[in-house]
């Protein structure tokens, strides 16, 4: 196993596609990263491997919107949101 090899796999659509079909988030291919990461992590440290291929393996960290305005209305005052959560609760 080389990075070349451990690379043309993180960009095949087994990593970048559901078996749908569809796109997998970032969230999702990240998790995969890390895990290849950890385990070839894991292997170098036991002596299986002398060089860890998924060393030059990048994660992209993103931040979540938090941006109250980003919300939907029934969450933008807390009268509306203690509202909702009555209404939620049954109270």
């Amino acid at each position: 196993m080389t990075p070349k090899h451990l690379h043309g796999f993180l960009a095949s659509d087994v990593v970048l596609q559901k078996p749908s079909g569809t796109p997998r988030s970032k969230g999702s291919v990240n998790k995969i990263k890390t895990s290849l990461k950890a385990f070839f992590s894991w292997l170098e440290k036991v002596g299986v491997l002398t060089v860890n291929p998924a060393s030059g393996i990048r994660i992209k960290y993103y931040q979540r919107v938090t941006d109250p305005r980003a919300l939907p209305d029934i969450y933008n005052t807390p009268q509306k949101l203690d509202q909702r959560l009555s209404n939620l609760r049954g109270v």
